[in-house]
Formats: C-alpha cells, structure tokens, sequence
C-alpha cells in the first residue's frame, strides 16, 4: 500500500468505512418474520393432501424433542415422490 498516493489511500478508507456501516446496517437491521401456514405449504408440496392437515415442518431439535417425548409422528419424505405424498395423504 506504500505505492499509493494519498487520493488512492483516502478513496479506499472511505469506502472502507462505507462498507464496514452497510455490513453494521443490514447486520442490525430488524427483519419482519412472516408467518406461514406450514399446512398450506405442506399442501401445496403434496397436491394429495388437503389444506386441513396437521403437517408441520420441523428443524432436528424439534425432532429430538418430539421423538424423546414420543408424541409425534414423523414423515420423512419427497414431494415428487408420489409415494410419499400417498403415503402423508393416509
């Protein structure tokens, strides 16, 4: 960076402190979460099964806690895998 002039140094540490208050701004930003009817969604994926359903879509804690509790079922399976969406029909 010795090579630079003092216009090239100066250009660089504004953009510098440009990005680094973007990179702050949109970490800090306050993001609206939308809510999202899994069991819509869940039809929408199985055109089979009906709006009505008691499908949700769950991350692996949630899926340890529901099978060390034992009050779930849970479906593993593929939307474009016909059989699956027969089998989450049933």
């Amino acid at each position: 960076m010795k090579n630079l002039s003092k216009k090239q140094k100066l250009i660089s540490f504004i953009l510098f402190i440009v990005l680094l208050g973007a990179f702050i701004f949109v970490g800090t930003r306050d993001y609206e979460i939308k809510e999202v009817d899994e069991h819509k969604v869940f039809s929408n994926e199985y055109k089979i099964v009906p709006n009505e359903n008691v499908f949700v879509y769950a991350n692996s804690s949630k899926i340890y806690t529901s099978l060390k509790s034992g009050s779930s079922i849970i479906f593993f399976g593929f939307s474009k895998n016909g059989f699956s969406g027969h089998y989450a029909k049933i």
